[in-house]
């Protein structure tokens, strides 16, 4: 499904308002994914009757994607994500996540991941995700999905702590 039109982005509405599931789980979706590849993917996620799940994007993530789309794609493109957006909100399918009250989380995953290459913002993000009760979060950013094992394991912790979440992952969404 390739969201590039307003008829497009109507169907897409149209199929979601057929929707009625209780979500259960969260899944965080980093920037790095967020680009007209991944629409069909998150759209899949949310509307599975096996395992229905909370598209999840934080206002860096937004921030992040916007930025990205007005300075490569354009305004057209941008509409078409905004469009994608107020329909997964509409059918309460999408949580839009601040990224404060989450700096003791922040805190520990800094401290796990202080010796890593990560930016900053990916620290923010799985800070972020932690806080919001997400169980996964799905990136194609090696910032975050290479993270060593035994220190994604520390991060699994810190989740089971804070939050509860007994099996907090990072997963590569690889989308063609």
């Amino acid at each position: 499904m390739h969201l590039g039109s307003v008829k497009e982005s109507v169907c897409l509405v149209s199929m979601l308002k057929k929707i009625k599931i209780k979500i259960k789980i969260k899944w965080y979706y980093d920037a790095c994914t967020l680009d007209e590849k991944v629409y069909k993917k998150i759209f899949q996620d949310v509307t599975s009757s096996k395992h229905p799940v909370m598209a999840v994007l934080s206002h860096l993530a937004l921030g992040e994607v916007y930025g990205n789309l007005f300075s490569k794609k354009g305004k057209k493109q941008m509409d078409v994500f905004t469009d994608f957006l107020e329909a997964l909100k509409r059918q309460r399918r999408i949580e839009i996540a601040g990224n404060d009250g989450v700096e003791e989380i922040l805190e520990r995953v800094q401290g796990v991941l202080s010796s890593e290459r990560n930016d900053f913002t990916d620290l923010v993000h799985i800070a972020t995700a932690i806080g919001c009760g997400c169980s996964n979060i799905l990136s194609d950013d090696r910032g975050l999905t290479g993270i060593e094992t035994n220190k994604k394991d520390k991060i699994k912790k810190i989740a089971q702590e804070e939050r509860g979440i007994n099996d907090f992952g990072i997963t590569w969404l690889k989308v063609k």
